[in-house]
């Protein structure tokens, strides 16, 4: 006498049917990345296309707003390339941040001895060349600053590094000796940060938007003099300040260019009209 099979229990998958999708789905990817690889795009370029692609997408509208499909059709690739290589959307975030956090820490390595006003210059021509990690931390501000980052590990051991340049730079007097590390370092990342961050006021300011070369120029020089005179007070020493006055008498430039329209600049020193 034949004996029959229990009936499934209503509403439940048999576990083999999952084992079989999951299966199923494993073989799917493999057969795209062959295919990939059979018409001479290699998984490494595959990556780096996604990776260019997501960095578009969370530029453009944020981790919550990017899409995979949105990434997928920018990279060229099947979506399910960016699972394969990535996971999740959060590893591909991951993955896009930690590149830019080796690139940085490579700089500030390759450059441990640069003055105060030097690592100001430069860290604003990075910024100028990497809008997009500037808007993406733009976004996560909006989204609320207070809540874990994706690689923060990774980003306050990149902030560490620039903490010790600092405390080494104050430790051979180039920096005031009462100067707070942190807060130093707080103003350094503002004045590499704000007129690209804001680029709004930046155009109220100076009437041109801040990727436009004159201001670049301009803003360079203000956060060299800037950087000088912070570094001058450790010191106490005045020829330094006036040195760099003399350099900026040379080329036109004064706070007041940089800051003050020239028409109010005239009815400044025109003073109060009487009533």
């Amino acid at each position: 006498m034949s004996r029959k099979s229990a009936p499934r229990p209503a509403g439940r998958a048999c576990p083999l049917d999952s084992l079989f999708s999951i299966r199923l789905i494993e073989f799917s990817i493999r057969l795209i990345v062959s295919k990939a690889m059979g018409t001479g795009r290699d998984l490494n370029r595959t990556r780096e296309r996604i990776m260019s692609a997501g960095l578009a997408e969370f530029s453009a509208h944020g981790f919550a707003g990017a899409r995979t499909g949105a990434i997928s059709r920018r990279a060229g690739v099947n979506q399910r390339m960016i699972f394969y290589c990535f996971k999740t959307k959060e590893g591909l975030y991951r993955e896009v941040l930690r590149r830019k956090l080796a690139d940085r820490a490579s700089m500030f390595e390759s450059s441990p001895d640069d003055d105060f006003a030097g690592r100001l210059v430069k860290g604003y021509e990075t910024n100028c060349r990497n809008l997009d990690h500037v808007r993406m931390s733009e976004w996560e501000a909006l989204a609320g600053g207070t809540r874990r980052l994706v690689a923060e590990d990774e980003r306050r051991a990149l902030l560490r590094i620039e903490a010790a340049q600092l405390r080494r730079a104050r430790s051979r007097g180039e920096l005031p000796a009462d100067a707070d590390d942190q807060m130093l370092l707080m103003v350094s990342i503002a004045l590499r940060l704000v007129p690209l961050a804001f680029p709004q006021i930046t155009r109220l300011v100076s009437g041109v938007a801040p990727d436009d070369p004159k201001f670049r120029r301009k803003w360079g020089k203000c956060l060299r003099w800037v950087g000088k005179r912070i570094a001058t007070s450790a010191n106490g020493a005045a020829s330094e300040p006036k040195k760099v006055d003399r350099v900026m008498k040379r080329s036109s430039l004064s706070v007041e260019s940089w800051l003050m329209p020239s028409g109010n600049r005239a009815a400044r020193g025109a003073g109060p009209r009487p009533e």
